[in-house]
């Protein structure tokens, strides 16, 4: 009897197992929306309601390996990044370079890291922008470069 009784608990623990295994640890919709927006090269379109500047494109690339870059308009960037459960990102600490550009490039690069550092999730748009989104509900909009 007992190792009857052994011979189901195995077959049960294994179709547990195996039913385990098809359940996805997230909804498919945001484990589809986070392969999205990791490895193309977004460009801001907006910074916390002011429109961003063409002259100097701010640029961000989400990396596979967790690790953000890009351009704010004057200096390069990076640093890690983390997306979890559905639509949560957020960004460590970032390092950039310390060139000195026109003071209204350097005030539009700062508003974009300040927002940046403060974005709590994302969403992407119908229209296939990319929305970083601050608790306070500041926000910066990208699109696919």
């Amino acid at each position: 009897m007992r190792a009857a009784f052994s011979a189901a608990g195995c077959l049960s623990a294994a179709a547990l197992a195996l039913l385990l295994a098809g359940c996805p640890s997230a909804p498919e919709h945001a484990r589809q929306g986070a392969a999205t927006i990791v490895g193309p090269v977004w460009v801001a379109e907006e910074i916390a309601g002011a429109p961003a500047g063409a002259e100097a494109p701010i640029t961000l690339q989400l990396g596979a390996d967790g690790r953000a870059s890009g351009r704010g308009g004057c200096n390069g960037y990076g640093g890690p990044y983390t997306l979890a459960g559905g639509d949560a990102l957020h960004f460590g600490p970032l390092a950039a370079t310390k060139m000195a550009c026109a003071p209204a490039l350097m005030d539009q690069e700062q508003r974009y890291f300040d927002t940046l550092a403060k974005v709590t999730h994302y969403a992407v748009a119908d229209d296939g922008a990319l929305l970083l989104e601050t608790a306070e509900g500041k926000e910066i909009r990208l699109r696919r470069e």
